[in-house]
């Protein structure tokens, strides 16, 4: 299942798709492959300094700023 090949994602990975998910990069978990879009959301989490302990409050931030 889909949800199981994202458990089965090392935590970097896992937070790297949960980060793009959310910025609108990534769309399945396929696009983890893609160097294009791996590297757009690389480099928007290196600006903000995302990591596993940040990453859930960035979010929130993230989507405050949409609505």
């Amino acid at each position: 299942s889909i949800l199981q090949q994202f458990l089965d994602l090392d935590e970097d990975e896992q937070i790297l798709y949960r980060f793009g998910r959310r910025l609108g990069t990534f769309q399945s978990l396929e696009d983890l492959h893609d160097t294009r879009q791996r590297a757009r959301v690389i480099q928007v989490m290196s600006e903000n300094d995302v990591n596993p302990q940040n990453i859930d409050s960035l979010i929130d931030q993230m989507m405050q700023r949409f609505l």
